[in-house]
């Protein structure tokens, strides 16, 4: 895992202060890469990259970065891991390719140079890249299909500009940069911007998926490179295989992704919780509990209630250690420095990503890291591949639509007002209450990063603002348009979790949270072969008899570890803190709030600011903190504050 940025010249001409301008971009990007770093300049100037590296696949190599092939005619700078990287090496030096070291950086460099960007279908990895080839002065911007990695750019004048972060491109350049309020209203509504957008006008992030081509004096080309495929499967499902050839086809295909994950040069450690998610990633990566894995489990002084007789969370964590034999570390979130990291969160949310989530995986990130770890593992992505509870609850929707379209019809009205719902419940209806956003023409459903209702949204924007932003998320996804006839509502809905709610909110939260104290994030649950299997699951498989979630896992971890941790109730890691009384007043909101202009600069309803700062709407306080705090940053230009000290 690396920190990148670049400037590439679209005309051709050198780039003015090019080296300088990349050695201030690397600079902002230390904390991503800290054990080397280094810039590039091409031979005509109209090219430069930069790279921090954080050493994770041949740690002692001590080549310069960006990295150049023998003859210096391609260089590329790579944040990310190719976790088939040895599979790879054995295969280009069957083509004749002499690789001067083990890295998996070089069997990229190498790969591009040999088969061009066809050599990215045979990766199994996770990327943000420039590959630049000297020979026709071409620079080729790449992002994986999960977007686990992120690439932010903005074109000004004759340049393209981009960072693994947005900071960099703000402190590359002399204007004044304005918030971006749709996407404010977005991130308010979805704890991110749309996707492709920022906070910031004017910078934009490349899609998943997505590559960026560009040549002097042509105009950059964006076009989607790769896509999940799902259909592969079709054909074994069609066969109607039984729940234990599915099962163990899980098993080996789990196995597998979990092997390659595994940091071979590097400490890690992984997350563990008291729920079935982390608890299954510890099964394939102890290889059953053969194979020795330090595990990590944090909550803060929140504590969740717990009915008698109950695990805790951590109690259940615990269980599966024991289980697993795994070294098991437990943290208590320090509030003190729990109040630094949220400072930070909402000072540098200029990617629109400023959910208070984020803090807590930069206080697991800074445990490992201090525990000497570079490497953290984590469970996301089951839920949004194979239900979480609201899920269940449109999986019943779906099939009484199925069944009967105009009974569906009364309910949904019926189910859209409060007296209609509290009718439903009298009489003994209320599974058939449709749970709110819905719809199948058009496909439509409300996402699990969705963050308050229409009522609610409707006490802080206008109507016309609430349905700007409000198909962003929770939407087919066009680029499976092709497959869409086969696909069940729920595989739609796990395509559109893959296509935009992973890697615009989840994926980029992690990132930041990690990437801030240099430890890497690793997704097994996200290797595009087990996505693609998950997705093409049919719903028996996520929703059982229509009773619970996520069923084949709970039957593999039931399997493994058993019953106790398989079905127990769902908690989560830990619960917000930006809340709690003493870090409310040491975060100062309320004087924030009060002083900001952004209610006045903004089309926001007149009173605003008062209905926030109310004791009863608390809960509302969070996201305009952050949207006083990135204003100030973007109007006095605080990003500068010591950057070249």
């Amino acid at each position: 895992m690396c920190g990148i940025a670049a400037i590439f010249s679209l005309d051709g001409t050198p780039v003015k202060d090019a080296r300088l301008r990349a050695e201030r971009m690397k600079k902002l990007l230390y904390h991503r890469g800290p054990d080397s770093c280094g810039v590039y300049v091409s031979p005509d100037g109209a090219c430069a990259l930069a790279v921090t590296r954080l050493a994770i696949v041949e740690p002692g190599n001590t080549l310069s970065q960006p990295l150049a092939t023998a003859d210096g005619k391609c260089v590329l700078a790579f944040n990310g891991e190719i976790y088939n990287y040895l599979e790879m090496r054995q295969y280009l030096q069957s083509r004749g390719v002499r690789l001067r070291t083990k890295m998996d950086t070089e069997i990229l460099l190498e790969g591009l140079r040999l088969e061009g960007e066809s050599f990215l279908e045979r990766l199994d990895g996770m990327w943000a890249f420039a590959f630049y080839n000297a020979a026709d002065r071409s620079l080729l911007l790449s992002r994986d299909v999960l977007g686990e990695r992120h690439l932010f750019y903005r074109v000004e004048g004759n340049e393209l500009i981009f960072a693994s972060e947005v900071k960099p491109l703000l402190a590359d350049s002399s204007l004044t940069f304005k918030l971006d309020f749709e996407s404010f209203l977005t991130s308010l509504q979805y704890f991110a911007p749309a996707p492709g957008k920022t906070m910031v006008r004017g910078i934009e992030r490349l899609r998943p998926g997505y590559n960026i081509q560009l040549k002097q004096n042509v105009p950059p080309r964006f076009y989607l490179h790769r896509k999940l495929h799902p259909e592969k499967w079709f054909g074994f499902f069609d066969k109607e295989p039984s729940f234990q050839e599915v099962t163990s086809r899980f098993e080996d295909l789990f196995l597998s992704v979990c092997k390659r994950r595994f940091p071979r040069e590097v400490p890690f450690m992984s997350t563990l919780s008291g729920g079935i998610d982390s608890t299954a990633i510890c099964i394939f990566l102890s290889e059953y509990g053969k194979v020795p894995v330090r595990t990590l489990f944090g909550e803060g002084p929140r504590k969740q209630n717990y009915a008698s007789g109950e695990m805790t969370e951590y109690e259940a964590s615990l269980f599966t250690s024991r289980k697993l034999g795994t070294s098991h570390s437990y943290i208590n979130f320090d509030c003190s420095e729990y109040v630094d990291v949220l400072i930070h969160l909402a000072g540098n949310a200029f990617d629109g990503i400023y959910d208070n989530g984020t803090a807590m995986y930069e206080m697991l990130a800074r445990h490992a890291h201090k525990n000497g770890a570079k490497v953290l593992l984590f469970a996301e992505g089951p839920d949004e591949f194979l239900g979480y509870p609201k899920d269940l609850r449109a999986y019943t929707a779906d099939r009484l639509y199925h069944r009967n379209k105009i009974f569906f019809k009364i309910m949904h009205f019926l189910s859209s007002h409060t007296s209609g719902r509290r009718l439903l419940e009298k009489t003994g209806f209320a599974q058939a209450i449709i749970p709110n956003g819905i719809s199948y023409k058009p496909f439509r459903f409300s996402p699990i990063n969705k963050s308050w209702g229409r009522a609610d949204m409707l006490k802080l924007v206008s109507h016309s603002q609430f349905n700007l932003v409000r198909d962003h998320y929770g939407v087919a996804a066009p680029q499976y348009d092709d497959i869409r006839h086969r696909l069940d509502f729920a595989q739609m809905r796990a395509l559109s979790y893959a296509a935009f709610s992973l890697p615009d909110m989840y994926n980029l939260r992690i990132d930041k949270g990690n990437m801030n104290t240099s430890v890497e994030a690793r997704l097994p649950y996200q290797a595009p072969e087990m996505v693609e299997f998950l997705v093409a699951l049919p719903s028996v498989y996520r929703f059982g008899k229509g009773v619970t979630t996520k069923y084949i896992l709970r039957e593999v971890v039931r399997k493994h570890i058993g019953p106790e941790i398989a079905y127990r109730k769902k908690r989560g890691f830990a619960l917000p803190l930006w809340d709690l009384p003493h870090i409310y007043k040491a975060m100062g909101y309320d004087e924030i709030l009060r002083a900001t202009p952004v209610f006045e600069e903004y089309s926001f309803s007149k009173g605003l600011r008062e209905f926030i700062l109310r004791e009863e709407n608390k809960s509302f306080v969070w996201p305009f903190y952050a949207l006083a705090r990135v204003h100030e940053q973007l109007e006095k230009k605080l990003y500068l504050k010591n950057i070249d000290g």
